[in-house]
């Protein structure tokens, strides 16, 4: 069984540069997400395990990242 986690790093690396997602009319590929959640993924590692975290977006990027 996939997870969607394992199913986006699939197709980011089969396909980087077909669309992923669309938000206000501007298309994102999987390259580009990849990058944005590679990055969002670092800035999180920088607090302790088990830290409390909280986050509020609005229907964004930010917020599928």
């Amino acid at each position: 069984m996939s997870t969607i986690t394992r199913f986006f790093e699939n197709s980011a690396k089969r396909l980087p540069n077909k669309t992923a997602l669309m938000i206000d009319e501007k298309n994102y590929t999987y390259k580009e997400l990849s990058s944005q959640i590679q990055s969002f993924s670092s800035t999180l590692l920088r607090y302790p395990q088990k830290s409390v975290i909280s986050m509020m977006f609005e229907n964004s990027l930010e917020f599928v990242v």
